[in-house]
């Protein structure tokens, strides 16, 4: 089989699964070993399939959405989510299900990858169970009305918010062409909104209606250019993960120490790092906090932070 010969069939994947009868197996001996998985480990596996092809996974970062999802098990006060999440990597791990493709030096899992022929089954079984919808191509023009969780991957801008968009829980943008005014229409409508996940966006301005999401747990503006982080944000009191590394936000506000639930905090502003004002010692559950800008109140006050577990100073 030549190059034109294997793109053909490689772009057809998803029919050949269907109707190639040399390949019903394969479809078959996947569908098994989904329907074989508990409840929660599949939900974390089929959000997986959010992300692009050939995408490589951050561990951390898709431990995160899970998390902010409610997909992760609680086992007690002596185990953190983030570790129970752990354990569903390793599981998933050794089923086959995702492919390790970078170690730590400890190693560890720092990135993983789906198989094309494994992420064209989970695409499938997302759109039938109405778990995820994949937008990238013209085809949907209606976010939300088939799925609880969108992923847009490209042309985004032929895509129009429909109705049951405050059904949505999860809104992840990998678009980097989106037109601005889109976003700020689409986010004004995601009313049960746990995940927003705009990174790489060209927005320069947080839209109006992310302060409204008061069901968020998730916020992810990295790689944007914006600047400045609302007051108003102190409304989000469920907020879990805010992640802001290389937008060009130079100040937090003081609205930020009053987030009880934050876990992980990651910004940074070039190599000077990103000032938190006032007193942080509230921020009991911070795990994550990352390239903010060294000063004496923050160094006296990290003592307080007693679940902290991974730390960037720097200036």
């Amino acid at each position: 089989m030549d190059e034109h010969e294997w793109r053909s069939f490689y772009n057809q994947l998803n029919w050949q699964l269907t109707h190639n009868r040399e390949l019903n197996w394969v479809s078959s001996v996947l569908n098994l070993s989904l329907n074989d998985l508990p409840a929660h480990l599949k939900n974390c596996f089929l959000y997986c399939g959010l992300f692009p092809e050939d995408y490589r996974i951050r561990r951390k970062w898709i431990i995160r959405l899970w998390i902010a999802e409610g997909f992760v098990e609680d086992r007690g006060a002596e185990t953190t989510s983030e570790e129970v999440a752990e354990d569903y990597i390793k599981e998933l791990t050794q089923r086959s299900l995702i492919q390790v493709v970078e170690r730590n030096e400890f190693g560890r899992p720092k990135r993983f990858r789906l198989h094309d022929l494994v992420r064209e089954i989970t695409l499938n079984v997302s759109r039938k169970e109405r778990f995820a919808l994949i937008c990238n191509n013209p085809d949907v023009t209606n976010l939300g009305d088939a799925a609880r969780r969108v992923s847009v991957h490209s042309g985004g801008q032929v895509f129009e918010p429909g109705p049951t968009s405050q059904q949505l829980r999860s809104f992840l943008l990998f678009d980097k062409h989106v037109p601005v005014p889109w976003i700020h229409t689409a986010s004004s409508g995601f009313r049960l909104l746990r995940v927003l996940c705009l990174r790489y966006s060209i927005l320069e301005v947080v839209p109006n209606a992310v302060s409204c999401l008061f069901n968020l747990y998730y916020l992810d503006m990295s790689c944007t250019k914006v600047k400045k982080i609302p007051r108003s944000v102190a409304k989000l009191k469920n907020l879990q993960t805010l992640h802001l590394r290389f937008a060009r936000v130079a100040n937090l506000p003081r609205a930020v120490t009053t987030l009880t639930s934050l876990r992980h905090l990651s910004v940074s502003n070039d190599l000077f790092g990103t000032s938190i004002p006032g007193n942080i010692c509230g921020l009991k559950s911070l795990q994550t906090l990352r390239e903010v800008k060294a000063s004496k109140d923050l160094v006296k006050n990290l003592g307080h932070l007693t679940q902290l577990r991974s730390l960037g100073i720097t200036g």
